[in-house]
């Protein structure tokens, strides 16, 4: 057991340094245009080996692993394209998805802030407002009232100075312009919120979460629960009634129709389906499942 423990800290303190050491080439040479194709390569070699490390293997063609298959999305120019940087962005992302399922399918966007002045100028007149880096991943803020805002100043400072591209090496961050999106607080309805895992344009499994105990599971299609969860352990839901699937494979399909992979993030009040945003990576390709090897079962219904 102490053996096992010393190999695990091993580990997370050379991936941190190869992370370091990679962040600090990117930051300072990155912006030399004539250096980016080179750097571009580096990085994909950063990311296979953060996969040996991961996985203890290569990554091979054709993909038999979710993960493995993310990697060669990250590691490909098609992360790169104008619309995968798009859809990164918070703001556009919702903005695509209303152009394609019609207004009003999104949370509402009450404000998008370019930069700290309009921000702690703004005075919001209901509550909570959500506030979120549209270039970023993981950050939030639900702001009660209006002084929250000047009391959460360095937090919002820190978000217009982050750059999520440096923290992720995600490259389809790169370049976003830094703003804070407000949003109108989602209803507590809204009991349970999920997303679509879609590979070329066919929805594939459906991960739903319980907002408020934070119980998570995913389906297959047919609604068949898979015993399995991604990004967090599994706590199994006794959903009892799945026929919103239908609708909701429709509306992520035409969505899907764009890309080879997308996730389709949603939230369901036991009748209405709104949509957040698209996610292109989910945890960056490196996501965890649950129970131990549940990557073997969700891989067999994503690739059927």
């Amino acid at each position: 057991m102490l053996i096992k423990k010393i190999k695990i800290f091993l580990i997370k303190v050379i991936l941190r340094l190869i992370g370091d050491v990679t962040r600090q080439m990117v930051n300072i040479f990155w912006r030399i245009e004539f250096l980016r194709p080179l750097l571009s390569k580096f990085l994909n070699i950063y990311h296979r080996v953060i996969f040996f490390i991961n996985y203890k293997k290569m990554p091979q063609k054709p993909s038999t692993r979710f993960n493995e298959y993310l990697f060669f999305l990250k590691t490909s120019t098609e992360i790169e394209k104008p619309l995968r940087k798009l859809i990164t962005d918070k703001e556009f992302s919702k903005i695509f998805i209303e152009q394609i399922l019609g207004p009003k399918r999104t949370i509402e966007t009450i404000s998008v802030f370019r930069n700290m002045k309009e921000l702690i100028s703004i005075k919001f007149e209901a509550f909570p407002v959500v506030l979120k880096p549209t270039h970023s991943s993981g950050r939030i803020l639900i702001i009660h009232n209006n002084e929250q805002i000047d009391s959460s100043r360095k937090t919002l400072e820190n978000w217009f100075k982050h750059n999520y591209f440096l923290q992720s090496l995600e490259k389809n961050y790169e370049r976003l312009e830094k703003k804070v999106i407000a949003e109108k607080y989602l209803e507590e309805r809204y009991n349970f919120e999920g997303s679509v895992h879609c590979r070329d344009g066919r929805a594939k499994i459906i991960s739903l979460i319980d907002r408020h105990t934070k119980k998570r599971e995913s389906f297959c299609i047919s609604k068949k629960p898979l015993g399995i969860s991604l990004g967090a352990p599994l706590k199994k839901l006794n959903f009892k009634n799945l026929d919103f699937f239908p609708e909701l494979i429709s509306d992520s399909e035409k969505i899907a129709a764009y890309f080879s992979y997308i996730r389709v993030d949603f939230y369901f009040d036991g009748k209405n389906i709104i949509f957040g945003e698209l996610t292109n990576l989910p945890a960056g390709g490196n996501g965890e499942f649950y129970p131990e090897g549940g990557e073997e079962l969700f891989s067999k219904y994503f690739f059927s």
